[in-house]
């Protein structure tokens, strides 16, 4: 009996083995080759989805594949059925959510279970589970538009306010919402290290007013000015925003002088201005100015002298210079700055700008040649000034100016060349003869052979502009003209030619020969058979 339940004991275990065998032989595997996150930054509120790619890397057909998710606050798994899938096969799957308008940013993880079992062992259910990290960023809630400012220019170490309104563009209160300035800035909250704005409610706006002071070395010029707004989201965590206000201008100190430059010639790109330098004193003591025009400007270059010696002047009198100034070609037209250094008796250096508008004067220069294909008409750009849009267009009163006679040129830098080619006849008759006899009448040649050219144009500054050039046609132009007229005459009339003779040309021909054969059949031919 013992050796009987041995047997039966030892059958039993291999027999387990044997299914087990099997059962490992032909099984499937699920695994998660890949995921994306669409979009890639996600915000609170923010809608999107995971991508998975599903492999069965067994031999067995994994059937019933049901994912299961959950995420923040949905914890509740939620189903996703996916049928099955073949070995050696992969599929896509996507997961839907959505981030809570609430939701502070920061790490969070969507966790999901594939389950799935193999289609030969229906009653093995397997998993693969994967944990995906989500990261919700804090979009930038603040928004701050500058309203006004209490002066238009600023003092170095001078106190003014700045009025603004604060946006809450978020989806929660801002609380306890207060301002500084950056440790490394020129400016600084006046009377304390910072300023209280209080709480703006979430789709809402607050006017503030932001008091500040510029720092004694801050240097003259126009200025943004960077803040940082620190505050309380809904869920009590410290956000920090820097946004600018302004711009705002910065003067330079206040001198104890006024200067003014004033050009007493025109200000022409490339050309020679003089310039009146004045300068008051507004002080109750003499003083003494230097003034340094040589400071490397590209645009101004100091012919005849480029130090300039005011004094010594009165309390509040006046002392005036005339100075040269050369003016460089390279430029167009539009306000640059004089640079200038003025420096007192006591030692004082004060550095100035001095703005001048340089202008350009727009000029063509008009001719003409003459060939086989008629009139040609070159303009050329002989100002100092690019031009825009240029547009040409001709006319005549006692030509006619056959086919196109208006051109589009479009821009011309300066030395541009356009051509505008034209054909023309005289208008009394079309003929050539009539055309060659006008030309050859000195008194009405500048009355009859001229032609008009209209340019229409504009300057750098969008400033149309309008020049008209008359054109007066010499004798040989008009001879050149009215063969060249002749010619498109013909062959307009004739159209094909037999042995280089137009079928016009032939008519004519025979017609002579038929004239002079009738001439002489009813005269000639006559007298002599009346002498026979």
């Amino acid at each position: 009996m013992k050796k009987i339940l041995i047997s039966l004991f030892i059958m039993t275990v291999f027999a387990g083995v044997m299914v087990s065998a099997l059962n490992t032989g032909s099984q499937a595997s699920i695994q998660i080759t890949n995921y994306t996150i669409i979009p890639s930054t996600v915000y609170p509120g923010t809608t999107g989805y995971v991508q998975m790619t599903l492999s069965n890397t067994g031999s067995d057909t994994a059937t019933g594949i049901t994912a299961y998710y959950n995420y923040l606050q949905a914890n509740i798994p939620t189903p996703l059925s996916e049928g099955s899938l073949s070995p050696s096969s992969s599929e896509q799957i996507t997961i839907p959510f959505q981030i809570p308008q609430q939701v502070a940013n920061g790490l969070y993880l969507i966790n999901v279970g594939i389950y799935y079992s193999a289609s030969s062992t229906t009653n093995n259910i397997q998993e693969t589970s994967i944990s995906i990290p989500l990261v919700v960023s804090q979009q930038q809630t603040l928004q701050v538009q500058t309203i006004s400012t209490s002066n238009s220019i600023i003092s170095p170490g001078n106190s003014f306010s700045v009025e603004v309104q604060v946006n809450n563009n978020g989806a929660s209160n801002i609380n306890n919402l207060i301002v500084t300035t950056p440790s490394n800035s020129s400016f600084s909250i006046q009377g304390a290290s910072q300023q209280s704005i209080g709480n703006v409610n979430y789709n809402s706006s607050v006017n503030a007013t932001i008091n500040l002071t510029s720092s004694s070395s801050t240097p003259p010029g126009q200025y943004t000015i960077p803040l940082e707004f620190q505050y309380n989201n809904a869920i009590g965590a410290t956000v920090t925003q820097i946004l600018s206000i302004g711009p705002v201008t910065i003067a330079a100190p206040l001198t104890s002088f006024i200067l003014s430059m004033t050009p007493l010639t025109s200000t022409e790109v490339g050309s020679e201005a003089e310039f009146k330098i004045t300068i008051q004193n507004t002080e109750s003591n003499v003083e003494s100015y230097l003034v340094n025009l040589n400071l490397n400007s590209s645009v101004f270059i100091p012919l005849n002298q480029s130090l300039i010696y005011l004094g010594p002047v009165g309390p509040y009198q006046n002392a005036s210079q005339t100075v040269t100034l050369g003016i460089s070609n390279s430029v167009t037209a539009g306000y640059y700055q004089i640079p200038l250094q003025i420096t007192l008796a006591s030692g004082q250096t004060v550095n100035q700008e001095i703005g001048v508008y340089v202008t350009a004067t727009p000029s063509f220069t008009v001719t003409t040649s003459s060939g086989a294909g008629g009139f040609i008409i070159e303009v050329a750009n002989t100002g100092n000034t690019e031009v825009r849009s240029v547009y040409l267009s001709a006319s005549s009163k006692n030509l006619n100016i056959e086919g196109v006679s208006t051109e589009f040129v479009g821009t011309m830098n300066i030395d541009d060349i356009a051509t505008m080619p034209l054909t023309i006849s005289a208008s009394q008759t079309g003929s050539p003869q009539n055309f060659y006899n006008v030309s050859r009448n000195s008194s009405q040649t500048n009355q009859l052979n001229t032609i008009e050219l209209t340019i229409s144009f504009k300057d750098l500054n969008n400033i149309p502009y309008t020049i008209v050039k008359n054109i007066t046609l010499t004798p040989a132009d008009l001879m050149a003209a009215s063969l060249n007229s002749a010619s498109n005459f013909r062959s307009r009339q004739t159209g094909i030619a037999f042995l280089g003779i137009g079928i016009i040309e032939w008519i004519e021909i025979i017609i002579v020969i038929a004239v002079i054969y009738f001439i002489y059949t009813r005269y000639f031919k006559k007298k002599k058979d009346v002498k026979k």
